[in-house]
């Protein structure tokens, strides 16, 4: 009778330590707090990390990550270079400035102009642009050469007006290194059909604009607002 006494009691403790397992396992699972990341069509992307301690503490780091998309205008690129004459990869400088005399058909912005060229490190160029009697108007950046044979881009911000006639050039710090792409010969004056007219390819030793006609029409574009 002892002895089934016994077991009762033990049956008795048995379950109700299962139906305190259950009701701690029950309230375990209430606590466990998921967030999942989200993003939305504003560029912000929102990261939440859910830390849940068994004691029923809940600790929640959110992250905030917002990404700002900044839109360009469109550039449109207008080549210089001659479709006349023949294509030489190997010419050499010979002077420092070297450029394009021009009279423009529509008015322009234009915003930079480009040099297909090898320039040597080290070296460095900088586009310029005159007036019809040579006078200065403006200068672009200065870009620093890297060895390789490649579009160099100077920066210059300038309108240019319908009618009126420029000389867009660039100098060369180290022109007697440097290698040129270019129109060997080419048919000149030239006309760019809608943009520029009367194009003649120009040369010259002065540190201020290239003056003397050229046979030689290096590869070049300018950049224009689109």
């Amino acid at each position: 009778m002892a002895k089934s006494s016994a077991l009762t009691r033990f049956s008795a403790v048995l379950s109700l330590l299962s139906v305190m397992i259950v009701i701690t396992t029950a309230c375990t699972d209430a606590h466990v707090v998921v967030r999942p990341g989200k993003s939305t069509d504003a560029d912000t992307d929102t990261d939440a990390d859910t830390d849940t301690d068994i004691d029923t503490d809940t600790d929640i780091d959110t992250d905030t990550d917002t990404d700002t998309d900044t839109d360009t205008d469109a550039e449109i690129l207008i080549d210089l270079t001659p479709t006349t004459g023949t294509t030489l990869t190997t010419g050499t400088l010979y002077s420092p400035n070297k450029g394009y005399k021009l009279t423009v058909s529509v008015g322009l912005e234009m915003v930079a102009a480009e040099w297909w060229v090898n320039l040597p490190a080290g070296a460095t160029i900088v586009v310029g642009l005159a007036d019809w009697t040579g006078g200065p108007l403006a200068s672009g950046t200065v870009v620093a050469g890297d060895g390789s044979m490649k579009w160099y881009r100077s920066d210059l911000s300038y309108t240019l007006i319908a009618g009126e006639t420029y000389t867009i050039f660039f100098y060369n710090t180290d022109y007697e290194n440097s290698i040129m792409q270019y129109q060997d010969q080419p048919d000149q004056p030239f006309v760019v059909p809608g943009d520029f007219y009367d194009v003649q390819s120009k040369t010259g030793d002065s540190t201020t604009y290239p003056h003397i006609d050229s046979y030689m029409s290096i590869h070049m574009r300018i950049v224009v607002a689109g």
